[in-house]
Parts: C-alpha cells; structure tokens; sequence
C-alpha cells in the first residue's frame, strides 16, 4: 500500500476538497510526503486550513492518525463540525482534556493547550503512536504573551517521528522558526504565499461637519492596490525584477495615498491651526450606522464591523436598529428580505425551546430579527454560537464584533469595517500592530461567493488617526514572533516526571525558540563544540579549492541563491493570479527572470561543482561567517564560560525547581508525592493548588462540607475576574469592599469564608514571599485565592437559576460563564488524580477530596456552563454536496473488503 500511495499524484488527494486548490496547498502537502515538517505563512482568508485538509486525506489513506490543534476552544468545535462533515463522522474526534467525543478517531480536533498536555502524562503515549502529523492552526498564537509558551513546549517535545505542519497568518521571521524546527525536529520547509482567492479593495470612510455626509474614497491612489489585492502579485514581481527605476517607481505611485484624502488631511491640517473649533468641511469620526447604511446601498453585505469594547458591539447594534440622518433625512435600515425573516423567527423560537433555561434578552432578540447582532467575550458562549449560525447561514448582515473574533472562528462576510486603528490597553490608548489590522481585513471575502472582498477604514475620534496612518499601518511590515517560553510549576514538575533527569530537562529547555534566537545572535553561547580558525578555514579553502578563489564563489552563490529564492516567490504568486486574469507582461517577465537566475547559480563556480563538493564548500563558508573559535581553557576560564552559557530560560527554570525544592516537591532530581501532585493538575500555579488541595481546610470542607460549599472553596483558585496585580486579597483591602460593592456579588457562606482566609495565611502568603524573595513574576506565576464570586458559585450549586445568579452579580454573563468552566475544569483535574498509595499516605483525605470535586464538578456543569458539542447534522444540500464531493465517494477511501463492511 505505501508503494502505491508513493505514485498517488498531490492532485488527487484535492479531490476530497469542493474546490480548486491553489498551488502553496500542494506545494505544503509535497513537503509532508518529502518527509519534511512545513510551515505555511499566507494571509488571512487565503485557504491554509486546505493545506491541511490535503495532510489529513494522505494520512487517512496511510491509515495514520492526524492531530488538528486550536488556539481557542470555539474554533476547535467548529474545527470538529466541518471535519465531521467532510471526512465522515466516525473519521473525526474532539478531545477536551478529560473528556471528548470519539478521541480514537484518526483524526483528532483539541486545543494547543490539551496537545501539550498529552506530551506530558505518560498514560498518553500510547495515543501519540502511528501519529503522522500534527496541525497547528493559527501558529501566530506562538507571540501571545500569555499563551505562547504552549506551542513552544508542544514543538519540542512533539514525538520525532510526527511531522509538523503549522499554519500560520503572515509573519515577518518565517525562515528563523524554520531553523528552529529543523534544530529540533528535523528538516522544515517554508511555504509562503501572499495570494487570496478574493482579492480585496480598501476605503476611508469619514464624515463632513457641515451636511453629516460620509466620504466613502479608495484609500490608494489605485482602487487595486493595498495587501491582498488584484494587483499586489503584480507589484511584488514588478519590485522583484530586475528592471528600471521608472518601472519600480510607477508601481509604488498606485499604492500612494488617495490624492481626495491628501487633499482631506491637508484641509483638517489649516484649519486645526488657523481656525479651531470652527465648523467646516473638515473630516470627522465616520457614523457607522451611516457607513452600514452605504455599504447595504453598494450590495455590499453581509459585513463585520470590529469595535474595540464590548459595550460599543451593543450600542452601536441598538443605534442601527433605530433611525439615522444622513442630510437632513431620516432612514431605517431594511437589511433582510421577507424569507429571510421568517426564516430568522423560525430558527430564534427554535433555539428558545432547546434553551429553555436561558433569557434571550429583548433587544438582543429585535436585533436578530433584523439581521443585526453584536459578538464579544461578554456574551453567554450559547449566544455567541446562536449568532455564528445564524451568520453563516447568511441571515445575519451586520456583526459588530470585538477583535477576538479575527483570530477565532470563520465567519464569512463580504465586507469589514474598521472603526479605529487604535484600541484601550492596559496602559491607556495604543496603536493596532500591522498583523492585528491585516488579520482584521483578511475576514473580507467569501470565497465561491465574492468576486472581491471590501475593508472599510473608518475615522475615528482618536487623536492622529487619519488615512495617511491607515496607509501606514497596511503596508508596514508585520511583527515577528518572539520567544514566549516560561518555566511553571507544572512544566518542571511535568518534565521530572517524564525524564526524572535534570541533563534531559535543561537540553529539552535549550531547545526553546528563545535560546535559538540566543544562539543565532551569539554563535558563542551555547556553543561547545570544537570549531576551526579562520586561519584552518581558509587554508581549508586554498586545499581542497586550489583552481578558483572558492571563498568569494561560495559568497557568490548564497547571494544568486536569496535573489532566486525571492524571484521564485514572485512567479508562485503571478501563477496564483493567472487563476483569475489572462496571462499579463509581468509574468513572462518574471519567468525570464527566473529561469536567467536558475542559469546563473547552475553555471557559477560552485554550481558546476558535484553536489557533495558544493555542501562542504558552503559549510567551510557558513563557518567562516560565524568566526567561531574554541581555545584551551584553564579550569576557572571553563567554569566561567559554563556560567556564561546558561540561558535565561534555563535560569528561571532553575529558579523555579528552587522553589519546588523549598516547599518539599522535588527531592534531588525525583518528585515528591506533592511534586506528584503538582505534575497532574492543570491551573495558572500548579503548586498553589496542589498545597491547597493537601491543606487542612481542603480536608475538612471535602469530609464535612456540602457539595456547593467544596465548589466554592475551589473556585477561589479559578477566579481570575480583576487584572490587578495584587496578589493577596484581605479584608482589610479597601479596594476590595469598592470593588465587591460595584458588582453586588454576594459573599460564601461562613465555612467558606473561614478556610479562605486559613489558605491565605497558611499556603498563599508563604508561596507568595517566596516567590518575590527569588524574583519570579506574579503575572506568569499568580498566587490568588480570590472569594469575591464564590458566593455566586455557590448559590449555582446548590440549584439557583441562572437567572437568579446573574441578578446578583454586575459581571458579564460570558465572564461568569468563564468563571464557572475554570473552577469546573480545575475540580475535574482534582477528581481525576491517581489514588497511589502515596498520594494517600501523604494526603489521607484524598478519596474524599476526589469525590466531592466530582460532585461539585457535576453540580457546575449544567446549562449555560455545560460545554456541551453536538454532533453535526447535515441538510439536505450538504448530503447532496457531500455525495459529489465527500469522502464517502472518494475513491481514495474506498475498502474494498466487502465482508468488513457486513461486520
């Protein structure tokens, strides 16, 4: 069977998809059949996840399995739906953590965080057997501050035998993670591709004084110019070629700034300084009810328009549903047709009779009813799902959603709107980052469906914002990943556990992105191998060279080499193109170009070269750059440089071992029954819950305490509602009492409330000083036992309505619904514990621990808070499609054993 897969031709395996592929697609797939780990970089909306798809139909037809894995929750369900629809029910699992559905299934949907996990329990190895690939989808998530050390972890400690394939939005250091996995995992491909199935046009909306109209102009001189558009593959060979400045210097003129809003910006420019405040035709913060209102005249809908608060989605959703004035008329959107709305009442009422239990607030319900809803973090998940489906289906026109919807789920909008290219951080107002705005714009166009996708810039009321800096920021270059790996308890803990050797964890340590970016920038550090002079290299050269001079050849050929590299990128890009347009002078240009560039390198000096003589030529060269030397060392000087040679990364892992030892977890290089502990539990600090969990108060309230009291108790380690960075609450906290009071949260009962403040005094305050005493950041490392919501969980458990909890509280829904889901996670993570023998005799109360974070685990897990995943039902017209195009009736699944199929 591997024979004949050998001869299978990459186009075949696209006939899984219902589309064409575009050629980066099976480029990524030839890559993964080489035997080789791939990066993908390409714009949003450009199709990376088909690249994937293919991985997964070859990987199907090796009878190997695929993990797919997801930066967020929401996209792994609708990850599980589509690839249950396209590869069969029985084909596709979820994992969860504790849980799932079907996790035997050769391919396997889950978030980074439950991947990583895996790699760190042994009971999980077997599952990583006969695993060909894994997927990491959104690999940008990589730079999350917070998250990022998620996907370093899972990189290096990815079974060997597993190639990897990331996908990832565009990213400025493609080729330094490239050489990164290839130190880690072997040989790594980069497959970049700026092509987008729909192209995409850019305007400036803005609002004259004087008569409120909007100004609704390209934002480039050329309406085809901008990232992602008809005519960028043309300008990057245009730029790429080797031909006169004039050439290059027309193609930059269409990607200038609209003379209109030059014109514009120089206007608001005199009068600002000449005549404040006074009434004139300069530009204002655009009205989006006005700017809805002309994209619904242009046909120019459905559209996401990306507000930065939650409060703003639901304002700006009311003021739609209401009356605007655009030069002195009154107007009412009309965005559905009379269908639509019936079909829109249908699909609401039948959604209130799967969710009896949970309001559908009024204006909330008028607004679907009129094709209008908003999305953020703040609303309960079931209702975000509601406006998702409803979205898809093509019933919802106008979404007013926070920027996490561009980094999670796909919705598919013809146009987007961007109110602001700035947004309230911690810090007070800052700048968008060039990746967040085209990750923004690249939600436009719906492929099979728009012939160009629309990104409407809208002028806010921030200071400074105008076309010039939306210009800016589109054609800026976009940021690079940077390493966000950190030691936790958990991954110390985690890492003894598995290779119970300390050699083992700092090499696993060292093989961070971050000590790579130490090593490449300092070729000194780290570095013990034996290295040559630069007097043995050249006198190498001169030896094993003596007919030409091969140090400037070699020089030579890595210089035709990146010029080839650069054309060749161009030619994919134009041969993408061609899809849509006729064949055009810039792609003979190019081709010329590349095939005078392939000539060059084949007939230089070390390109006439045999293949093995090449190599050793560019090593001795690659050498010679570095400029690495290697002395005799005293033992001092030695002992000096070992010191010198230990990175950050493995100092703070040290830093945290010290802290594992200090409190009785780690003994040597082996874990403790407490280091145990720390190991299987999953929280923000491990070691803090496992001392909670063997305290006298975790005890007492498992052993005599109700189950909503338990509940409570454990969810003073899950709550996470305030970003201050004070770590231990009191009582004495005056802030505490104005917070507690604004939100009206009600306080645990007494019992609670007693072993809060015994956790507090006996576990949260000596981890806490121990901690500062040895410099580790309470933002990476958080010691919080926090009561201020456990009231309300409480009250949940013990049966109150949802209805009745959130009339207690003034947090969102969708917060405490978060809330909920923690303190649910953190009691099943509890319940799940191995019952040793050790484990009980240094924590007697154990069974009894276990059972009730069961129990309470089970009272908390009911509507809304029950993530509850339902299989995906097809309609009519999607069996249809899936009997043309599936791959129930793909002769690549096709099993040809009859008698199996009776069994």
């Amino acid at each position: 069977l591997s024979s004949q897969l050998d001869n299978i031709p990459n186009e075949i395996f696209a006939s899984v998809l219902p589309f064409e592929v575009d050629a980066f697609q099976i480029d990524a797939l030839k890559s993964l059949r080489n035997e080789r780990n791939v990066i993908v970089t390409a714009p949003t909306g450009s199709g990376k996840t088909a690249a994937a798809e293919l991985a997964i139909a070859y990987a199907l037809t090796r009878g190997e399995r695929v993990f797919y894995t997801t930066p967020l929750k929401a996209l792994s369900n609708q990850k599980f739906t589509d690839f249950c629809r396209r590869f069969g029910v029985d084909n596709v699992g979820l994992s969860t953590g504790d849980s799932g559905i079907n996790r035997e299934a050769p391919l396997v949907v889950m978030t980074t965080e439950v991947f990583r996990n895996m790699l760190y329990d042994d009971d999980n190895l077997e599952s990583l057997r006969g695993l060909y690939a894994v997927v990491f989808d959104e690999f940008h998530f990589m730079n999350d501050p917070q998250r990022g050390t998620v996907w370093e972890e899972s990189l290096i400690s990815c079974p060997m035998e597993s190639r990897i394939l990331a996908l990832s939005a565009t990213i400025a250091n493609a080729r330094q993670l490239k050489g990164w996995i290839d130190s880690i995992h072997g040989p790594t491909d980069v497959i970049e591709s700026q092509f987008r199935p729909v192209p995409l046009e850019y305007y400036y909306a803005s609002t004259h004084t004087d008569k409120n109209e909007l100004q609704f102009v390209s934002l480039f001189r050329s309406q085809d110019a901008g990232p992602g558009s008809i005519s960028e593959a043309k300008h990057r060979a245009r730029l790429a070629l080797p031909t006169s400045g004039g050439t290059r210097q027309r193609a930059r003129k269409r990607w200038l700034l609209n003379p209109v809003l030059e014109q514009a910006i120089d206007n608001t420019h005199k009068i600002s300084n000449v005549r404040l405040g006074r009434r004139d035709t300069q530009a204002k913060a655009a009205r989006l009810s006005i700017v809805v209102h002309t994209l619904n005249q242009r046909n120019l809908l459905p559209a996401i328009v990306f507000v930065f608060s939650r409060s703003g989605c639901d304002l700006e959703a009311a003021a739609l549903m209401g009356t605007f004035k655009t030069n002195k008329k009154r107007h009412k959107l009309n965005l559905i047709t009379p269908d639509q709305a019936i079909e829109l009442r249908k699909r609401i009422k039948m959604w209130c009779l799967e969710n009896p239990d949970l309001n559908l607030d009024s204006k909330f319900r008028r607004g679907l009813e009129m094709g209008i809803a908003s999305h953020h973090a703040g609303l309960l998940p079931q209702h975000k799902s509601l406006v998702e489906s409803l979205f898809i289906a093509g019933l919802i026109k106008v979404c007013y959603a926070t920027e996490t919807l561009a980094a999670g789920i796909n919705l598919p909008a013809r146009s987007v709107v961007i109110t602001s290219l700035s947004k309230r951080g911690d810090r007070g107002p800052e700048r968008l980052t060039a990746s967040a705005l085209l990750q923004m714009a690249g939600r436009a166009g719906r492929r099979g469906m728009d012939e160009l996708g629309t990104v409407v810039i809208a002028r806010s009321r921030w200071r400074g914002e105008d076309p010039q800096l939306a210009r800016q920021l589109l054609l800026s270059a976009v940021e690079p990943v940077r390493s966000r790996f950190r030691s936790t308890y958990g991954t110390a803990a985690s890492l003894l556990r598995r290779h119970n050797s300390l050699a083992t964890c700092k090499t696993l340590i060292d093989n961070s992105f971050g000590a790579y970016l130490l090593t490449e920038a300092n070729p000194k550090k780290l570095d013990t191998k034996n290295h040559m002079s630069t007097e043995a290299i050249v006198q190498a050269f001169e030896n094993e060279f003596p007919e030409f001079d091969a140090i400037a050849a070699a020089r030579s050929y890595q210089r035709l080499s990146l010029r080839l590299a650069d054309l060749e990128a161009a030619e994919r890009a134009l041969k993408d193109h061609r899809r849509r347009n006729e064949e055009q002078e810039e792609d003979l240009h190019v081709a010329r170009a590349v095939e005078k560039a392939r000539s060059a390198l084949k007939h230089s000096e070390l390109g006439k070269l045999s293949a093995d003589k090449r190599i050793r030529a560019l090593m001795l060269f690659d050498e010679l750059l570095d400029g690495r030397k290697k002395k005799k060392n005293t033992p001092q000087e030695s002992k000096e440089q070992e010191n010198k040679e230990l990175t950050p990364q493995w100092e703070a892992f040290v830093s945290v071992l010290g802290i594992l030892r200090e409190f009785g977890a780690v003994q040597g290089s082996s874990l403790t029954p407490l280091g145990g502990l720390v190991a299987s539990l999953k929280s923000e600090n491990e070691l803090l819950v496992a001392l909670c969990v063997a305290s006298e108060p975790f005890a007492r309230l498992a052993s005599s305490g109700s189950t909503a009291e338990f509940a409570a108790l454990v969810s003073t380690l899950a709550c996470d509602v305030s970003d201050r960075k004070s770590v231990l609450l009191t009582e004495e906290d005056d802030s505490f009492f104005d917070f507690a009071s604004s939100m009206q949260i009600l306080g645990p009962s007494p019992r609670v409330a007693d072993a809060v403040t015994e956790l507090l005094m006996e576990v949260a305050a000596p981890l806490s000083d121990s901690q500062t005493a040895r410099g580790l950041d309470f933002n990476e490392l958080p010691v919080r036992v926090d009561d201020r919501v456990a009231g309300v969980v409480e009250s949940f458990a013990e049966g109150a309505s949802w209805t009745e909890v959130t009339a207690s509280v003034a947090l969102d829904d969708g917060d405490l619904v978060r809330l909920f889901r923690r303190t649910t996670d953190l009691l099943r993570s509890i319940s799940n514990l191995d019952d040793t023998v050790q484990l009980r005799e240094y924590i007697p109360a154990i069974s009894a621990i276990k059972v009730a974070a069961r129990n309470a685990a089970n009272a908390l897990d009911r509507s809304p808070v029950l993530d509850y995943i339902p299989l995906p039902t097809a309609t009519a017209a999607e069996e249809e499609d899936a009997a043309a195009d599936g791959i129930d009736n793909n002769p690549l699944f096709d099993d040809d054993d009859d008698d199996d199929d009776d069994d």
